[in-house]
């Protein structure tokens, strides 16, 4: 589905439910559509206009990757088949939770902090540069998973707990 008809099919009822549920609006479904294709007062989703809704991350995804492309093509033009060793080795391949951690502290933009997603694409495009790291990986995706459970355990402890947004800090 391409971003234009998410924005015609699965954002309007979103912003319906809202509405709906967070607004007491008690009108039809298909009066809200003509409400929300018509109104551009608020861009917001909540006041019922037509909003890029959570789509607006796509905008967060094109900076992070054009900002990252020089990086990258130099990387890939001038060492080819770079991969570096350290990621090739379970204990060091563990180091991106540490600069991750770091990295959720700082502070966001527009509610999403770029520097963490810059992090995972530039993470991602060195495992993809080396079939051999995917291979450490699985063969050691037991030590991998211990931590995650016990990350993702104590997400779900402080979120319960009422921390929800500290805990999304720890990721």
């Amino acid at each position: 589905m391409n971003t234009s008809s998410t924005v015609l099919v699965i954002v309007p009822p979103q912003a319906y439910y809202v509405l709906r549920f967070h607004r007491g609006y008690e009108g039809s479904y298909a009066g809200f559509l003509w409400r929300y294709f018509t109104d551009f007062s608020d861009w917001s989703e909540y006041a019922g206009g037509i909003s890029p809704a959570h789509l607006r991350f796509i905008l967060f995804l094109f900076l992070i990757s054009a900002a990252l492309a020089r990086p990258m093509l130099a990387l890939a033009l001038v060492r080819r088949g770079y991969a570096p060793r350290w990621l090739r080795q379970p204990l060091p391949a563990l180091l991106p939770v540490a600069l991750l951690t770091a990295l959720s502290y700082l502070p966001e933009v527009g509610g999403k902090n770029i520097l963490v997603f810059a992090a995972y694409f530039m993470l991602g495009f060195l495992v993809a540069t080396d079939d051999s790291i995917m291979e450490m990986v699985e063969r050691w995706r037991g030590l991998f998973l211990a931590p995650a459970v016990c990350g993702a355990a104590r997400f779900f402890c402080s979120a319960t707990a009422g921390g929800a947004s500290k805990a999304g800090r720890s990721r």
